[in-house]
C-alpha cells in the first residue's frame, strides 16, 4: 500500500495553524468587539458562499432583501465603525472573504442597524497586474469597508442598486 506524501499533510497543518491563530486573535477582542465578530461571522460566511454558488445578480438581490429586513431595536444601534470592524475581523476567519463578501455583509448588517449604505465597485488597469476590480462599502460618503491606500486609481462603476433595479430606502429610485 503506497504511503501518502507528507507535503499535503504539512500544508494542511500549516493552514490549520494559521486559521487557529486568526481565531484566537479574533477572540482576544473586547467583549463588545467579540459580540460584533460573532454577529458578523455567519453573515460574512453566507455572503462568501452566495458568491461562490449563485450568479452575481442573484447574490446581490438576496443581499438587498436581507438588508431591508429590519427588526425593532430595543437598544440603540452600535456605531457603524464598530460593526465594520467586526466584519473585518470575521472576514479573517472565512476563506476568500475579500472585498466583495465584506461589502455585502456590511450592507446587510449596517442596513439592519438602520444605516444607509451603498456597495460600490471600481475598476482599474495596470501594466503590472492587468485588469483589477475592488468593492467597498460607503456610508454618508465615507468608506467603511474596503478602503485601500490607492483608492484614487479605481474608477467607480454605477451603484449596484441601479444594476439590480432596486433603490436604497430613503433615496429616489434610479431613472
Amino acid at each position: 500500500m503506497p504511503v501518502a506524501s507528507p507535503v499535503p499533510l504539512a500544508r494542511m497543518n500549516r493552514r490549520l495553524m494559521i486559521w487557529r491563530r486568526r481565531l484566537v486573535a479574533a477572540l482576544r477582542a473586547s467583549p463588545r468587539a467579540y459580540a460584533h465578530v460573532l454577529r458578523a461571522l455567519p453573515v460574512v460566511a453566507a455572503a462568501r458562499i452566495a458568491l461562490w454558488v449563485l450568479p452575481l445578480k442573484t447574490a446581490l438581490g438576496l443581499t438587498v432583501r436581507a438588508r431591508d429586513r429590519r427588526r425593532p431595536r430595543r437598544r440603540p444601534a452600535p456605531p457603524a465603525q464598530d460593526l465594520a470592524a467586526g466584519i473585518r475581523r470575521a472576514s479573517r476567519l472565512v476563506p476568500k472573504a475579500n472585498c466583495l463578501p465584506q461589502a455585502l455583509a456590511g450592507q446587510i448588517l449596517l442596513g439592519r442597524a438602520g444605516y444607509e449604505t451603498e456597495v460600490r465597485i471600481g475598476i482599474r488597469q495596470t501594466p503590472a497586474r492587468g485588469f483589477e476590480a475592488h468593492a467597498w462599502l460607503e456610508h454618508d460618503g465615507r468608506i467603511l469597508l474596503g478602503d485601500l491606500p490607492d483608492m484614487a486609481h479605481f474608477t467607480p462603476l454605477p451603484a449596484l442598486e441601479r444594476y439590480l433595479g432596486h433603490h436604497c430606502p430613503g433615496k429616489t429610485p434610479p431613472q
